[in-house]
């Protein structure tokens, strides 16, 4: 049961900037609420790898993640996303706070599962504060879809 509740708060601790710490935590109480009473385990329990597992799905299921949530001006940024249809022209634009474009966006074609990966930069000397990733796909008008990021100046 140590065991257990040491990898749930190690495990919170750790996914406190990718907003999934609740998802890990309630999944790690699970596993250890099926330990019963006795803080045996009945099996093989592995709450860390189940929550990991589950948190996966969970990016992989968002039409557009970024690599990091925060990363310098002028630094290439790994982008994923999952959901749109196969083939579609997916446009992914970074925006600040007003709405306003920054840089050029990035047209990316989604594989035969739906899938996007691409990088966006920054451009330098862009200004320290919170923006958002923008995905659409024009051709059918879905999106816009978003992510929010951070971005410091150098």
């Amino acid at each position: 049961m140590k065991r257990t509740a040491f990898a749930a708060a190690l495990l919170a601790t750790t996914m406190l900037t990718s907003g999934c710490a609740a998802e890990a935590v309630a999944g790690a109480a699970a596993e250890q609420a099926a330990q019963g009473s006795s803080g045996q385990v009945s099996g093989e329990v592995n709450a860390l790898q189940k929550s990991k597992e589950r948190i996966e799905a969970k990016a992989y299921a968002a039409r557009i993640v970024a690599e990091h949530e925060s990363m310098m001006a002028g630094q290439e940024w790994n982008i994923t996303g999952a959901g749109w249809k196969p083939g579609a022209a997916v446009a992914v634009a970074l925006t600040s706070a007003t709405g306003a474009t920054v840089g050029t966006p990035v047209h990316v074609v989604a594989d035969d599962k739906g899938q996007i990966s691409s990088t966006v930069t920054p451009p330098e000397g862009t200004p320290t504060g919170p923006y958002t990733l923008v995905a659409t796909d024009p051709a059918d008008g879905s999106g816009p879809h978003t992510a929010a990021v951070n971005i410091f100046s150098q």
